[in-house]
């Protein structure tokens, strides 16, 4: 949900989390600058009246809010479990993407 609020108030909210939970390890959904330029396109989020405005598009610079990354996934690289239970041509298909694209998981 964070997606859906201002920038400043996302990393607010994060370093708070950072601060009062130390040593947690909370999964976040970030989205880069394609993917909120294209939310009034796709037929999903157009059925939603709140429009999406936090764009991270380096999971990585949430450090500066207090936060370690250890791992990163997007929609073509999911994790092994889930893309077992994929149909075979989107398995690979996200095999090729996967490999041309450098991994950001860590």
């Amino acid at each position: 949900m964070l997606l859906y609020f201002p920038a400043d108030a996302v990393h607010r909210t994060l370093e708070q989390l950072a601060t009062g939970f130390p040593g947690s390890k909370p999964a976040i959904d970030t989205g880069g600058k394609a993917m909120m330029k294209s939310q009034d396109r796709n037929p999903v989020f157009r059925q939603v009246s709140a429009r999406m405005q936090w764009i991270c598009d380096d999971p990585g610079a949430l450090a500066k809010c207090g936060l370690r990354l250890l791992e990163s996934r997007d929609f073509a690289s999911p994790q092994p479990s889930v893309s077992r239970l994929w149909p075979r041509r989107y398995r690979v298909g996200s095999k090729v993407t996967d490999d041309e694209r450098p991994s950001r998981n860590r």
